[in-house]
């Protein structure tokens, strides 16, 4: 079962991540997967699925029906994997940007801007907004 955390962690578990990665697994990845699910009664659902088949070691932040998986050891094929069986579980598609280290970007902050640029330019979703840093 994956572990949820407070929004506001997203960056900093993102970091942690990439540091055990540089540190003990040299041809490490890690991918986050964004999706956005447009109703309430699918957010709920498609929670409860992925309490139900993400490992132990994923993590699970949740925004206003905008979920962002943490996949530590995972590449971007195994995220698209991961995002493919929830829409065809929901016979649904969804809004989805996935950003991987090190291919896209060497730190948490990079990884997110790719999200948030990549969202913006293929779905016309603002994300900006959830990351409020100067500069972001």
């Amino acid at each position: 079962m994956p572990v949820e955390f407070c929004f506001e962690d997203l960056e900093n578990l993102i970091e942690y991540e990439i540091g055990k990665i540089r540190r003990m697994i040299p041809f490490g990845k890690l991918s986050v997967l964004y999706f956005s699910v447009p109703h309430i009664d699918d957010a709920e659902k498609v929670y409860k699925l992925l309490v139900t088949v993400l490992r132990e070691s994923d993590a699970i932040f949740v925004k206003d029906k905008n979920f962002f998986l943490v996949l530590p050891l995972t590449d971007k094929e195994g995220a698209e994997f991961i995002y493919t069986a929830i829409e065809g579980f929901f016979d649904k598609k969804f809004p989805k940007v996935i950003s991987t280290y090190p291919i896209d970007a060497e730190n948490a902050e990079e990884l997110l801007k790719t999200i948030v640029k990549n969202a913006k330019f293929n779905y016309e979703v603002e994300l900006n907004d959830f990351f409020i840093k100067e500069n972001f």
